[in-house]
């Protein structure tokens, strides 16, 4: 640590007696720096440089302005780092009470009926799903952050090593979806490794049973062979329905489209919901908990995890799934989290689209996305809010990933797992140390992803060879 902070030190100093230090050419040598380390050590020791020993550096200059300007700098690029966030919200984790409900102003007799007996109390249903949400994935005791560097594989009893991926809400397999570009993947990178992919889409649309994220045997079996340290990867994205910023918009006809469910202060439900609407919600809360579980699951047991959502809207009233406090606190506090912010578009989708890719255990990859973007495409004047001309909800045309989107995913997900096989090495778990029923839905969930839908190809683009020699 001595040797970097020398280093650190004298760099800052050179660029100070420089004469005219300029505050952007201090920002570029530092993250030429950072994006050069290829280890979390070097990281962590420039931001440890920055907290404790910058300011000894930069105390006696008497540049107020050049001061300022390395303040700056460095805030700018530690805040960009997910190290930093974990520093910086580490405490607030640790020291975590049950987060403060707002009323929710249900209605109250004026005057108690004097001949009645105690009254049944109405639910408060917004502090039971809060409650409910912190417990299932703090009672594990897993608020301590998990580093575990070697990449986690799977040997089958035929000795075959496989590099395991849970694929939750995959939709139906498709040409050209996550799985069309695994397969591509380990055909290109993985086989002189003697390594294999086991891809498992997980959805009603595969597998009624198998692929059901509902509490039964599948999700438990999930639950128990992530916990095994099977799952060196998952991948997700929960369904938005109840979540959309597109139920705030005015339709452009008589009828009045679905209303708003959750609110950014009650991201569990607004009061007064209708039955119909309280199933809604409580599915949808349903499935995003189980995402959220197997997702802190697989990391906390050596895998990395990557889950897709549209952008946190600008108004800030609105509901996002990323303005919960269990994403800006809790996962934070677990693995390095990147959060990529992409626009579908650039990728081949039919509108716009902004959409954050959030990653846990995965280095910064913009680069990665940025080199599959589909060549020569047009940003399209259509978003996706309201009716279409035969009076259809637009946001149905992205249920499904453009095929070169999903070769974006899949090529930043597996490059990073690779990258830390390679500089790590490997983990392996045996398939004999698996329970017989958790192996048993391994087995046929997985037959079950293989079997492709040929009805309609993604987004309509075919998949040709061309395409394939860009991942």
């Amino acid at each position: 640590m001595e040797e970097q902070r020398t280093k650190f030190d004298n760099q800052l100093e050179e660029w100070y007696q420089s004469g005219a230090p300029d505050r952007e050419n201090l920002l570029r040598q530092w993250r030429s720096h950072i994006e050069s380390q290829s280890t979390k050590t070097a990281v962590m020791a420039f931001l440890y440089w920055g907290k404790n020993f910058m300011h000894d550096v930069i105390d006696g200059w008497d540049s107020p302005q050049a001061i300022e300007d390395v303040i700056q700098c460095f805030d700018d690029i530690a805040r960009s780092t997910a190290i930093w966030q974990i520093w910086c919200d580490r405490e607030a984790v640790l020291n975590w009470r049950e987060p403060s409900v707002p009323d929710l102003g249900m209605p109250t007799a004026k005057k108690a009926a004097a001949a009645r007996g105690s009254k049944e109390n109405i639910p408060n249903s917004l502090l039971d799903q809060t409650r409910k949400s912190w417990r299932r994935l703090t009672e594990r005791g897993l608020l301590h952050m998990i580093i575990a560097d070697q990449c986690r594989f799977s040997k089958m009893k035929d000795g075959t090593r496989y590099l395991v991926i849970l694929h939750l809400f995959s939709g139906r397999r498709r040409p050209g979806d996550c799985g069309h570009w695994a397969a591509e993947f380990e055909r290109r990178y993985c086989a002189h490794h003697g390594l294999k992919i086991m891809m498992l889409a997980i959805d009603t649309a595969i597998d009624d049973q198998l692929g059901n994220l509902a509490p039964g045997r599948s999700l438990t079996a999930m639950l128990e062979l992530a916990e095994c340290g099977v799952f060196a990867l998952g991948l997700g994205g929960p369904p938005c329905e109840t979540w959309s910023s597109a139920r705030h918009l005015l339709l452009e006809s008589n009828h009045g489209g679905p209303r708003p469910l959750r609110s950014s202060e009650m991201p569990w439900g607004i009061q007064f919901l209708t039955a119909r609407e309280l199933h809604q919600v409580a599915t949808g809360s349903q499935l995003m908990m189980t995402e959220l579980e197997l997702e802190v699951t697989i990391v906390t047991h050596g895998g990395d995890t990557m889950m897709e959502r549209p952008e946190e809207p600008t108004n800030q009233d609105f509901a996002s799934v990323w303005r919960i406090g269990l994403h800006r606190h809790l996962l934070p506090s677990l693995a390095p989290m990147v959060s990529h912010h992409v626009q579908q578009w650039k990728h081949g989708a039919c509108a716009v689209k902004p959409t954050r890719i959030r990653t846990l255990g995965m280095a910064r990859s913009y680069h990665i996305f940025q080199a599959n973007e589909t060549p020569g495409v047009q940003k399209p004047e259509s978003h996706l809010g309201g009716l279409d001309s035969s009076g259809k909800f637009k946001t149905a045309a992205a249920k499904e990933y453009p095929g070169d989107f999903c070769r974006a995913l899949i090529d930043v997900a597996l490059t990073n797992v690779m990258r830390r096989y390679v500089q790590y090495g490997s983990k392996i778990v045996q398939e004999a140390q698996l329970g017989t029923d958790s192996c048993a839905w391994l087995h046929r969930m997985w037959a079950a992803s293989t079997v492709i839908d040929p009805i309609r190809l993604n987004g309509n683009r075919t998949i040709s060879r061309s395409d394939e020699s860009r991942i």
